[in-house]
């Protein structure tokens, strides 16, 4: 009887991810569809380009259903997507351990994310885990660390987008960032150094800090200077989930859950 409810739910589940499979592949054919009818719009001689685009379309189409198929036979490929996301989900939930709620309250955060921008939300759970891991060895408290992660991890997926940059990359240049490697910044237009580092802390009245204090004093200043210099990428990832682009990552965060 348990085996059979066992297996209920993996059908359940796997069902449910072709459906959001299928939902993607009409997004990536309409954005792609739009981009080459407003191409022609424009000029005449784009008809080649729209008419590319519309082929392009219906082949992600066709290869997306090839892999989604690759995945359900592939069962190597799962077992590992499967156990990179154990090993997200294993560390999050001792990153947050002690969060207000319990872990479960920011997975549910995270699913909304995840919805919103159509990444994959192993991925996320992986990116927020390891930034909680970053912030509480600096003194935040877990609900804290829990807030600037998941805020920051809604901050990658937007410059990533806004930059055509891969998230990982954007992830990894936030975390230097936020220690002192202030060359990351630059990838993203933002200018950080001792003077303007040294004006946002006095402008916070943290300057004067010692010890610890005045290091986890830094770590802010640090993300303010961020969140102030990219506020025309933040929000990115929601106002051009229709472009191709996106479509196109939301189509891979799907077939990522789906493996999973």
């Amino acid at each position: 009887m348990a085996d059979s409810v066992q297996i209920d739910l993996i059908v359940e589940a796997i069902s449910k991810g072709f459906d959001k499979i299928e939902k993607d592949l009409k997004s990536v054919g309409d954005s792609s569809k739009k981009a080459g009818d407003e191409a022609k719009k424009g000029n005449e001689g784009f008809k080649a380009f729209g008419d590319s685009m519309k082929q392009l379309g219906t082949i992600a189409a066709g290869a997306a259903v090839i892999i989604g198929g690759a995945l359900v036979a592939g069962l190597a490929k799962t077992v590992m997507a499967a156990s990179d996301a154990e090993e997200s989900m294993s560390k999050f939930n001792v990153v947050f351990k002690d969060l207000s709620g319990g872990p479960e309250a920011l997975a549910v955060e995270i699913d909304k994310l995840s919805e919103a921008t159509g990444r994959s939300k192993y991925e996320l759970i992986g990116a927020v885990g390891a930034l909680g891991d970053l912030f509480q060895p600096l003194g935040f408290s877990t609900d804290a660390a829990a807030d600037l992660s998941l805020q920051m991890t809604s901050l990658a997926i937007d410059l990533s987008s806004f930059n055509n940059m891969p998230m990982d990359e954007a992830l990894q240049r936030l975390q230097g960032t936020l220690i002192g490697s202030h060359e990351n910044a630059l990838a993203f237009g933002v200018v950080i150094n001792e003077n303007t580092l040294k004006a946002e802390m006095m402008a916070n009245g943290t300057d004067k800090l010692t010890g610890a204090q005045f290091e986890q004093a830094k770590v802010q200043a640090r993300l303010n200077l961020l969140m102030a210099g990219t506020s025309a990428a933040q929000r990115d990832a929601i106002r051009t989930s229709d472009g191709f682009a996106n479509q196109m990552k939301a189509l891979q965060g799907s077939m990522q859950d789906l493996a999973v």
